[in-house]
């Protein structure tokens, strides 16, 4: 009998064990990055993703109690990985956006404003825009009919850094990113932070970063919960990044 009792408590705990380890596991997600240097914001090559939204994540899955897996990939290519389920969540993402793969995301709330433009060398200050360089992937909506129309080329690169130096060498009249992210391109990676400034006298986009997902309505419902309730930390996260 007392052998009968052991087994039996045995095969509850090993059971009991079991069924741990798969709660463990479907609370594992796999978050999209897109695979570019865009610091402050993140910076993501394979699964070594940093930065503001790194930070923030984090925060939230320990908090939540769930694991977040990071995995960086080409922007086009994140949008297929969520809708193919590769992925269960891309970052960034917005309603606004074209979402290559042609799926429908749930969003959640914004998690980090940005102000998106062109940056500009200061000689070039008030001269006509004729040309800017971006991100492959990238959509400058605030420029779309001037680019149909063929009064702006565009001129697509790999990385933010090939994007740079496209203007540097005055290949194209101005970069079009984030106005946080070329500042600290500039001061932090080429250490030229004058060479390039923002040209708020042109077409600007302010709008925000949100967590898309496809099925994960839940996760993002606890995501918006957390973010309300976290305000005052997560204002001084964006502080230490300096984030708007």
């Amino acid at each position: 009998m007392k052998i009968f009792l052991l087994c039996t408590f045995a095969f509850a705990q090993a059971a009991a064990a079991f069924a741990m380890t798969g709660r463990a596991r479907a609370e594992t997600y796999v978050v999209g990055i897109e695979n570019i240097e865009y610091m402050p914001h993140y910076s993501a090559v394979g699964e070594e993703v940093y930065g503001y939204i790194r930070d923030l994540l984090d925060a939230f899955a320990k908090d939540e109690g769930i694991n977040f897996r990071y995995q960086a990939y080409p922007i086009i290519r994140l949008s297929r990985n969520l809708a193919t389920g590769i992925v269960d969540f891309k970052y960034p993402a917005n309603p606004g956006w074209i979402e290559h793969s042609g799926a429908t995301l749930i969003y959640s709330d914004p998690v980090a404003e940005f102000t998106d433009g062109l940056s500009i060398k200061p000689e070039n200050r008030g001269k006509p825009i004729k040309s800017i360089a971006l991100v492959r992937g990238f959509t400058p909506q605030a420029f779309q009919k001037q680019i149909e129309n063929g009064e702006i080329h565009v001129s697509e690169h790999d990385s933010l850094r090939d994007v740079v130096q496209h203007v540097l060498r005055g290949r194209s009249d101005a970069v079009y990113a984030n106005k946080s992210v070329v500042k600290y391109f500039m001061a932090n990676f080429l250490h030229k932070p004058d060479a390039l400034i923002f040209d708020d006298q042109e077409n600007v986009t302010r709008d925000s970063y949100r967590l898309g997902t496809i099925q994960h309505r839940k996760i993002i419902e606890k995501l918006n919960q957390w973010l309300a309730k976290n305000s005052g930390r997560i204002g001084k996260l964006k502080k230490s990044y300096g984030l708007e």
